[in-house]
């Protein structure tokens, strides 16, 4: 795998963290607008849609640290070069 697999791997991470919080986000915010649903069903979703919250989270500073190591990976590789 080259460094350049290696932030693009990194970056995709990131993406997709990003895209999950924001779904996270859509399905907390759609609780607040139904007035009619039951409450323990609206806790189970809340809570659920939280940990979504914190998976992503994780995920997005797992593929930022991915990013950080082709960095310094390329930056290692540019010194040894020269």
């Amino acid at each position: 795998m080259t460094n350049v697999s290696i932030v693009q791997s990194g970056a995709a991470s990131v993406q997709a963290g990003i895209q999950q919080a924001e779904r996270a986000a859509s399905d907390i915010a759609q609780l607040n607008s139904n007035d009619d649903a039951r409450a323990d069903t609206a806790t189970t979703s809340l809570a659920e849609s939280a940990v979504d919250l914190l998976v992503a989270e994780n995920q997005v500073k797992a593929g930022a640290a991915v990013v950080r190591s082709g960095d310094e990976i390329l930056g290692t590789i540019i010194d040894t070069l020269a």
